[in-house]
């Protein structure tokens, strides 16, 4: 009897894996949705100015569980000040596929943000920045669609609670202080990446941001990818 347990658990646990890798998806899909991609941009802002940007961004997933990734960080100075913004960004979600080459996936975004920048007097010292942190909190959907066997375009949408800290200068009375902005923010995105190779492929993305009390920026780049 003993032993005949041990089979059948060896059994399920055999047939386990393809059981829950059946997620309605071709191969270039499945492809994409276990794939990470590096940029190199920019980040420009509404504002005016511009710093560079390296990006990262991808996902994963087991069977139809999708848990998206996106890592930036964009460094350089504006009008004199020091401008660099860093997030790191997950998105659990869930793939429905409509057809084999095209599905529609709502996420959970998380995301936490740093910035180290200076709001204040152009009288004082760029070298008074610090960081200062903050996060996004909200959820979306984004469409993955493989017009050919090597190319995905994914469009996203999502919306998030929008909390950050900046170190400011305060002109009335001659001190520093940390101030935090809380808002709605809208973002889409907008990546599409070619698959030549069985391990690599070329990505370019587009990321617009944009705050529901004012202010927005796009971050752009395009590099090489691997998939896993």
């Amino acid at each position: 009897m003993k032993k005949k347990a041990i089979i059948t658990a060896a059994a399920l646990f055999a047939i386990a894996p393809a059981a829950f890798a059946h997620d309605g998806l071709s191969r270039i899909l499945n492809r994409y949705n276990d794939s990470e991609t590096i940029t190199f941009g920019a980040t420009t802002y509404s504002g005016g100015g511009s710093t560079p940007q390296i990006r990262a961004f991808g996902s994963s997933h087991f069977g139809n569980f999708y848990l998206g990734d996106s890592v930036s960080f964009a460094f350089g100075r504006i009008h004199g000040f020091k401008a660099n913004r860093y997030s790191l960004g997950l998105e659990p979600g869930w793939i429905f596929p409509i057809t084999r080459n095209l599905a529609i996936v709502p996420y959970v975004r998380v995301a936490g943000v740093a910035q180290d920048t200076y709001a204040g007097s152009s009288l004082h010292s760029t070298n008074d920045a610090h960081v200062r942190f903050g996060y996004n909190l909200g959820g979306g959907f984004g469409v993955q669609w493989a017009p050919t066997n090597y190319l995905v375009i994914n469009p996203k949408f999502d919306a998030s609670y929008y909390r950050q800290g900046y170190y400011a200068f305060d002109n009335t009375t001659d001190t520093h202080t940390t101030v935090y902005r809380s808002t709605t923010e809208y973002r889409e995105q907008l990546a599409a990446l070619y698959y030549p190779w069985r391990w690599l492929h070329l990505g370019i993305d587009v990321v617009a941001h944009q705050f529901a009390n004012g202010g927005s920026f796009i971050s752009y780049g395009g590099g090489l990818g691997i998939n896993f």
